[in-house]
């Protein structure tokens, strides 16, 4: 397990590295010598790291880059990389605002009650780059959804979405109520903050308490064994 982790590791560090070295000007041999599309791809490629590393930043100046020489060079494909900025800046909202690690209200839909991010900044440029790609694509469903969820974080859904973009709150009315979920796992002593993975419930220890062990995807994250301390908590006894 620790030479696949070794092995990820530095798989990452050496793409980044190459596409670094291929989009430099100074390297004859770089794509940043020939079609517009090479430079497009391999700009799209790095921001795919490092949005996989979580490193938002550098990973939205990338997807920049690449649109910056999409509407100078080849408009064709603007389109892709502005739906793509939507998605990015609204994303990198959510992690500058802690919304992964301490969710509350700020990820129910239809809003409970009015409220927005102490950081806006990045979700009015998801929302300048979605309405760009909306005029395009009007009918675009998953660009609607994402800008209806980009006003929600600024306190203006829904009634400062533009009208032919708006997705009702009467569209999510139902006959049945079945209530608002609380996550209850940190106050249990179960808060971990990884990438996806899998979940196994048992009594391992053969008490008559269900224990509970977490596996990640990520190569380099370990897995997680939480005792059953029998009062509705929990303790990592990795």
């Amino acid at each position: 397990m620790h030479e696949l982790c070794r092995i990820r590791q530095e798989s990452l560090t050496s793409v980044i590295d190459y596409v670094q070295k291929s989009l430099d000007p100074s390297n004859p041999q770089g794509v940043a010598h020939g079609r517009p599309l090479d430079v497009i791809q391999m700009h799209y490629a790095l921001a795919n790291v490092f949005a996989y590393q979580g490193e938002m930043d550098k990973a939205t100046d990338e997807w920049l880059a690449a649109y910056q020489v999409a509407s100078s060079q080849l408009n064709g494909a603007m389109p892709e990389l502005e739906e793509v900025l939507g998605i990015a800046y609204l994303h990198k909202s959510e992690m500058d605002n802690d919304v992964y690690r301490h969710p509350g209200d700020q990820c129910i839909f239809p809003p409970r009650v009015t409220q927005s991010y102490s950081k806006p900044a990045d979700s009015q440029k998801a929302i300048e780059y979605l309405l760009k790609y909306l005029q395009r694509n009007p009918q675009a469903l998953d660009a609607r959804w994402l800008l209806n969820l980009a006003y929600l974080t600024l306190g203006k859904y829904p009634a400062g979405v533009p009208q032919q973009y708006l997705i009702a709150p009467s569209i999510f009315e139902s006959t049945e109520d079945v209530g608002r979920f609380v996550d209850v796992a940190p106050a249990a002593g179960i808060n971990l903050y990884s990438m996806s993975g899998g979940l196994i419930v048992d009594d391992f220890e053969r008490n008559g308490l269900y224990d509970i062990v977490t596996s990640d995807f990520g190569q380099c994250a370990p897995m997680h064994f939480f005792h059953n301390n029998g009062d509705d908590t929990f303790s990592d006894h990795t």
